[in-house]
């Protein structure tokens, strides 16, 4: 992996005035997960300045305030009931890395807006988004090594809700507070990406996430659109619905959940067409709650899926499965759940692959705060 460096992003606006309409992103898991519900106004920057060049050299690591915590967090003790109960075919978090205490911070609604996320670049790599900091760092998974990729520091006046790293120095910010995508190509803004005419295209976006060939997606939950975007910012295709922040073989993947299985769908970006690539159904006595897209691997031909469950009704969480699914067939395995972190919200768990070998990336609560964790997909 190219040597990543941090660079200064400084933004100058104008902003008018505008109402946003409000947007649901929740989950179902009763209790244990939140429902994150936002009404935010703001207004389209019209004028952004270009930023500076970046640095010479690159920027050394932060070492994190503690180590890495191997304990995952479990007050109700509904972990370790379920790990009484180990399935024959689990696998287990192993822990990368844990993330200094201003990283996980939270208290509240807002602060779950400025949580940490995951999110993988167009060649595969990971990164971590940390709101709160305005910063984005590459993960090495095997050492734990975060190296500063992008920083903004001038706080206030973008509030990045999602991120997309494209290239060595390309990336793609999403601001709900202003509604718009701002495109930053050699670390200098080359485009915002909110009206088209007086259209205003985006009222709470969930995702934007990298394509091939420097292009890029939104998934749009207040206005019940996504949306692909060239290398230039110009729009290349819409359709009606979210989506999964997964592209699958030029296609986008829909996951549609209801209390007795689970349908992942192919959707044709220009049609918007669907068609089934599989159907889960849990065993005896689980639902469904939740399910997820996490990534893709084998050069986009293969999708992971993490299934959240539960005994009987939400209340009573189960092991969650984790689905890899290629050409018709479907492998599975289960891992502890996370009853942290909004399922619907921000990437807590992604895929990432490196020399033909997958590994799941999670965010999990520890006994120390937040962690990273590491997982074997089967």
């Amino acid at each position: 992996m190219k040597s990543y460096i941090s660079t200064i992003i400084s933004i100058a606006m104008l902003v008018s005035s505008c109402a946003a309409s409000g947007a649901e992103v929740g989950s179902s898991l009763a209790e244990k997960l939140r429902v994150l519900r936002e009404k935010r106004g703001g207004a389209i920057a019209s004028a952004v300045t270009k930023l500076p060049d970046r640095p010479a050299s690159p920027v050394p690591s932060p070492k994190p305030t503690v180590e890495a915590e191997p304990d995952l967090a479990d007050p109700d003790g509904v972990l370790a009931d379920l790990e009484a109960r180990r399935p024959a075919d689990a696998i287990d978090w192993k822990p990368v890395i844990a993330l200094p205490d201003s990283v996980h911070a939270q208290a509240g609604s807002e602060e779950m807006v400025k949580s940490p996320g995951l999110l993988v670049s167009a060649s595969g790599e990971p990164f971590l988004l940390e709101p709160r900091e305005r910063q984005i760092s590459a993960l090495d998974p095997a050492s734990g090594r975060l190296t500063p990729f992008s920083r903004d520091r001038s706080p206030g006046l973008i509030e990045i809700a999602d991120a997309a790293v494209l290239d060595y120095e390309s990336l793609v910010l999403a601001d709900n507070s202003r509604q718009a995508v701002y495109l930053f190509r050699a670390f200098r803004h080359a485009a915002t990406i909110g009206l088209v005419g007086e259209r205003r295209l985006f009222r709470f976006i969930r995702h934007v996430f990298a394509l091939p060939d420097g292009r890029f997606a939104v998934s749009d939950a207040g206005a019940n659109r996504s949306f692909v975007f060239g290398p230039d910012g110009g729009i290349l295709a819409e359709i009606d619905g979210t989506v999964e922040p997964v592209w699958l073989a030029g296609k986008f993947v829909r996951l549609v959940t209801d209390e007795k299985q689970v349908r992942a769908l192919a959707v044709d970006p220009a049609s918007g067409r669907e068609s089934s690539l599989f159907t889960y159904t849990p065993s005896s006595g689980r639902i469904p709650l939740d399910a997820r897209a996490v990534g893709t691997a084998a050069s986009g031909n293969e999708l992971v899926v993490l299934v959240s469950e539960g005994t009987g009704d939400a209340d009573h969480p189960a092991w969650s499965r984790v689905l890899r699914y290629r050409a018709g067939a479907i492998r599975t395995a289960s891992v502890l759940p996370d009853l942290s972190f909004d399922l619907a919200g921000r990437r807590s768990c992604v895929l990432t692959e490196r020399g033909g070998t997958a590994k799941l990336l999670a965010l999990r609560q520890t006994s120390a705060g937040i962690g990273i964790f590491a997982a074997t997909p089967p």
